[in-house]
């Protein structure tokens, strides 16, 4: 959402944000911040899992016939998530999801096809200039920041999740994942064992990183690495050679520049974890993890993918549906 709203005051176009969550917060001062029931001309908001205040400005707006938009972020919920205020599924003027794949899986999940608009992913399109900046000099300055993936040694980046926090450690949770982080970085050591390589473990933002790091000490055999905190994700995954984790959208950010990458889902129960790991080129570890990693350990880099363009551009796409499309 934010660099939507940064496209659109970039282009003077009038826009205000409602007084409500974090992207209230930190917006330049010509930015109006808004309650409720201050005057618009059309809704664009972001879906959620949790927060249904975005669907009850939505609802509200159709009910007056103005227009709305939905930003999709992740190839998740198509539907649900248009339904977490308990009501029947509020499908919007324009549906923006981040691409081709994305537009097919919501037509599978029984969103109308005449309200998706391919756009590309807002939030990536810095993904581009940081692909530029990410130099062999600037990689190896980052490595000796870490301390690892030197000398011969190549740095693997591996993406945490609170897996167990989320979906709990067993099937008596019904968002169970069928594996846990423990059995997800266990299965990459495994794998690794005395491999040549080290492992810059990637907390996620609600993680505690010394859990995590507790975490590693148990599982890691003999492989050679640590939990790295004070980084970004993007920029590990940027210095590193190869990507590893579960089904975080940095795992995609490492498909998007070409780097080998493996989605560790060891005895996944849930298809619907799947929409990343099964990108042409991801090695998905559901079973045989060990040679999983084996396979992904000869995969060799790739050119960045075509789509990286599509998100460079995607706050202007959908400012532009915006202005013109449904806007005033």
């Amino acid at each position: 959402m934010r660099p939507v709203v940064l496209a659109l005051a970039e282009q003077k176009v009038p826009v205000t944000v409602l007084n409500h969550g974090v992207l209230a917060q930190g917006l330049p001062s010509s930015i109006p911040i808004v309650d409720a029931d201050a005057p618009y001309g059309s809704v664009c908001f972001g879906t959620s899992l949790t927060d249904t205040i975005p669907l009850v400005v939505a609802r509200s707006a159709r009910k007056q016939g103005k227009p709305t938009l939905a930003i999709l972020d992740n190839w998740l919920n198509y539907r649900s998530r248009l339904a977490t205020d308990g009501l029947g599924p509020f499908i919007p003027d324009i549906y923006a999801v981040m691409d081709q794949k994305a537009k097919d899986e919501a037509i599978a999940d029984h969103i109308p096809s005449e309200c998706l608009v391919v756009t590309g992913h807002p939030n990536l399109a810095s993904l581009s200039t940081d692909v530029e900046r990410a130099t062999p000099q600037w990689r190896h300055s980052l490595r000796q920041s870490l301390g690892l993936g030197l000398n011969g040694r190549a740095l693997i980046a591996y993406v945490n999740e609170p897996v167990t926090n989320d979906q709990g450690d067993g099937p008596e949770n019904p968002l169970w994942r069928g594996y846990t982080e423990v059995d997800a970085l266990a299965a990459l050591a495994a794998g690794l064992g005395s491999t040549a390589v080290d492992v810059a473990i990637i907390p996620h933002p609600r993680d505690d990183a010394a859990q995590v790091a507790g975490i590693w000490e148990t599982v890691r055999g003999d492989c050679s690495g640590a939990v790295i905190t004070g980084y970004s994700g993007r920029d590990i995954v940027l210095a590193s050679d190869r990507v590893a984790g579960m089904a975080s959208i940095l795992l995609y950010e490492s498909w998007l520049i070409g780097r080998p990458t493996i989605s560790l889902q060891p005895g996944l129960v849930r298809d619907d974890l799947l929409s990343i790991a099964s990108r042409p080129g991801i090695v998905l570890a559901r079973t045989q993890t060990t040679q999983a990693v084996q396979k992904w350990l000869q995969l060799e880099n790739k050119p960045v993918h075509p789509d990286l363009a599509l998100h460079a551009v995607a706050a202007q796409t959908i400012a532009a549906l915006l202005r013109f499309d449904i806007g005033q």
